[in-house]
């Protein structure tokens, strides 16, 4: 089976594993590489090519290992592995031969015999994590794929609570011999806990309630999607910063929204305001909201100069005329912070800035905001700290290290302009 569109597609959603700061990831040497491969090599291969290929566009611009089998010449199998994050794509060529034959056409194993030896094989490789091996489930999708590309089953995996972690294989077997030739991977060990405080129910109520106060008074909008199979999802969010969090995603008619369930704080949405939904009817005109919005989510964007080009989960919060940031993104700012529950020491290279705490909002650089147990900070006072830090009030967005920001600012400017009404801008 050749490498398929589904497989390709699954490396866009690369994750990077925990414990390293985003701008000096630690990268494994080509001997690392190497071992944590050769657990992966099968018959007929019986080790790796001692030296590997080696490109620069893994993430971050760090670099992917490329190693071939030793059968066939180094011809038959190949073997990648992402230095950074340790993300696995293995294709395992020569298995068989009867795709070299064009006029053969061999009969194919059971399909229930050919899921089975994936889960032989996904079970001997897989590492280990918290709830033991997963099931073969996708989201309510059906795992088993079969098509055009060959037979191939996903993996996912859930914590005792139920919750969705990052975890992840997908693996290819040949219809006619059951042997595995594709295996792909995506582990991260999950590092916080996994048990929620709040409830399904309290999670559907802050985010109905959030959307109520900020996107629109009509109670439809507040319905959940029933097409979005499950409507609510409790799972472990990992941003490109490192960050993890326990989240719940609550689909409901006028957006996705991220609520941490521990907090009940809404912390992100996935726009899809004013868009018709599959089985639904497209928004009705609801109530008016007040001019003045108590809270706007605004995205926040990686530039690519920081190792990725997206957008992270947790977003910014527009309130009282200023914009907040998350504090966890500080050290992508490469801002260290301290803090004694009054009072927030930040530092940037020989600039120091001291920020009091205060659990409501001021609008002002002058204060940190502790937002149901999280940290945020004034965006303006970490302008004077990182000049790349960019924020666009007409977009409603914020940039992280963007070089085309105007040089630091050191003004005491306290207050920004409300930003204008309207539903936010999930991306560019």
């Amino acid at each position: 089976m050749k490498f398929g569109v589904r497989a390709q597609a699954a490396l866009l959603s690369l994750h990077i594993l925990p414990g390293a700061t985003y701008a000096q990831a630690p990268q494994m040497t080509p001997a690392q590489a190497r071992q944590a491969l050769l657990p992966y090599v099968v018959a007929p291969d019986t080790t790796l090519t001692a030296t590997p290929v080696t490109t620069m566009d893994g993430f971050g611009g760090g670099a992917w290992y490329l190693f071939y089998g030793d059968s066939n010449g180094g011809r038959a199998s190949s073997y990648q592995i992402d230095a950074t994050t340790g993300q696995k794509t293995i294709s395992y060529y020569g298995a068989t031969t009867w795709d070299l034959q064009a006029n053969d056409a061999p009969p194919f194993l059971p399909s229930n015999q050919l899921a089975q030896s994936a889960r032989n094989f996904a079970a001997a490789h897989f590492p280990g994590y918290i709830a033991g091996m997963p099931e073969d489930d996708n989201g309510g999708r059906d795992p088993v794929i079969n098509d055009a590309d060959g037979f191939w089953v996903d993996f996912n995996a859930t914590a005792p609570s139920g919750a969705e972690l990052p975890v992840w294989c997908g693996v290819g077997v040949e219809e006619d011999t059951g042997n595995v030739d594709d295996y792909m991977e995506k582990y991260i060990p999950v590092t916080i806990d996994t048990n929620p405080a709040m409830t399904p129910d309290q999670a559907q109520a802050a985010a109905q309630t959030w959307i109520a106060q900020n996107i629109s008074a009509d109670p439809d909008q507040t319905a959940l999607v029933t097409t979005y199979t499950p409507p609510i999802r409790l799972k472990v969010e990992i941003d490109p910063m490192l960050n993890q969090e326990l989240a719940y995603e609550v689909a409901c008619r006028a957006t996705m929204v991220l609520v941490d369930a521990q907090t009940g704080s809404v912390v992100g949405t996935e726009d899809w305001a004013g868009m018709s939904l599959p089985g639904h009817k497209g928004p009705q005109k609801g109530p008016t909201l007040p001019k003045k919005r108590r809270e706007t989510l605004w995205p926040v964007f990686a530039h690519p100069g920081v190792g990725y080009d997206g957008t992270l989960v947790r977003s910014a919060i527009q309130t009282n005329g200023a914009v907040y940031l998350w504090a966890g993104y500080l050290k992508a700012l490469g801002i260290q912070s301290s803090n004694n529950g009054r009072q927030v020491q930040l530092k940037r290279r020989n600039q120091r800035l001291k920020l009091s705490i205060r659990n409501q909002p001021r609008g002002s650089t002058r204060f940190a905001w502790k937002r149901k147990g999280s940290l945020y900070l004034p965006v303006d006072a970490l302008e004077s700290l990182n000049g790349e830090l960019r924020t666009d009030a007409t977009g409603q967005d914020v940039t992280l290290n963007d070089p085309r920001a105007p040089a630091a600012r050191t003004s005491t400017s306290t207050r920004r302009p409300e930003a204008s009404s309207g539903s936010n801008k999930a991306g560019r």
